[in-house]
């Protein structure tokens, strides 16, 4: 069966349904598709002499997660990559680990070397680009319309369980966390509500 696919921009990833036709992909189509792609990549590589890779595949795996994980990078003799494997899951601020399942699995696989692997899910703003989770959410801007300097907060931490990370996501000019940082949660008085507002003729 023929599919006309010039009705298709060409800068969008496509994937064929069990009936042959042709669709844009969903975000978590692309996401297996770069998961496994960068699997592919990976496999076979000096794993420890790429960095960028890496953190590539696992900015992957691991950047959304709303959970903590801890994983393990299972590599040959050579530092080549064997498998990547999720051992434990846990929730947004914990993980436990248990290492007689990480042995175990290890020799299971013939792994001569691990690279054990635990995210935290955080707040990074580097480069004028914030990110929650690993997730791009926001720019922030070097100046104000008044051309003033407005020096990010360039840091990369978890936040603690009494800190909130402040982010206008509908103002990009806001002057909130992007620049000053999280704030103590007793900090915060309540919710400002805009009853009535205009805009300049």
């Amino acid at each position: 069966m023929a599919h006309d696919l010039s009705s298709f921009n060409s800068s969008v990833l496509l994937v064929r349904d069990v009936a042959g036709d042709y669709r844009p992909a969903d975000a978590g189509e692309v996401l297996q598709a770069a998961q496994r792609l960068l699997g592919q990549q990976l496999k076979g590589r000096e794993v420890l002499s790429s960095p960028k890779v890496v953190r590539d595949f696992l900015g992957i795996k691991l950047g959304a997660l709303e959970h903590e994980v801890s994983a393990v990078l299972m590599l040959d003799a050579q530092n080549r990559l064997i498998e990547y494997v999720e051992l434990f899951r846990g929730t947004v601020s914990r993980a436990s680990v248990y290492p007689r399942e990480v042995v175990k699995e290890s020799l299971a696989r013939n792994a001569a070397a691990l690279v054990l692997v635990h995210n935290h899910p955080s707040v990074c703003v580097r480069d004028q680009v914030v990110r929650i989770d690993g997730a791009a959410v926001a720019n922030a801007r070097l100046h104000d319309d008044a051309h003033r300097s407005l020096p990010p907060w360039a840091q990369c931490r978890r936040l603690a369980e009494n800190e909130l990370f402040l982010l206008s996501d509908t103002n990009p000019a806001s002057f909130d966390s992007r620049y000053f940082g999280p704030i103590e949660a007793s900090a915060v008085l309540g919710i400002a509500m805009a009853l009535w507002t205009w805009s300049a003729p």
